[in-house]
C-alpha cells in the first residue's frame, strides 16, 4: 500500500485513524473509487459512534 503511506494505512485499517481528505484521495486512486465515498464512510462511522456512545 505504498500509494497510501504505510503508517496511515495501518492506522486506518486498525480503526485508529480517521479517513482524512488526503487519505480519501489516496484510497480513491488505489481502489478506483471516489474520495467522497471514503469521506462518507468516515462520516457515517463517526455519526454511528456519536449516537451509540
Amino acid at each position: 500500500m505504498e500509494l497510501l503511506g504505510t503508517d496511515n494505512y495501518d492506522q486506518a485499517k486498525r480503526g485508529h485513524g480517521a479517513v482524512t481528505p488526503d487519505m480519501a484521495l489516496r484510497l480513491s486512486r488505489a481502489f478506483d473509487t471516489t474520495p467522497e465515498m471514503w469521506l462518507n464512510l468516515q462520516k457515517n462511522y463517526d455519526l454511528w459512534h456519536a449516537a451509540h456512545d
